[in-house]
């Protein structure tokens, strides 16, 4: 699309979405197992830095 050009974005929302977590305990076990998750597979130091335009290129 030209630079300027006018659009229209709808946001829908999903299908399905999960019910929020009331469970004080169940709450806290999910944020410790994502976390541990995210430590036990950290993003690499060499990894490529995505920009604005490289995302757009990849579609």
């Amino acid at each position: 699309m030209p630079e300027g050009t006018e659009v229209e974005l709808l946001i829908q929302s999903p299908q399905v979405v999960s019910p929020p977590v009331s469970d004080l305990e169940a709450k806290q076990r999910f944020l410790k197992s994502l976390v541990e998750r995210m430590q036990q597979n950290p993003i690499p130091l060499n990894a490529p830095r995505f920009t604005r335009e490289t995302l757009y290129e990849r579609r």
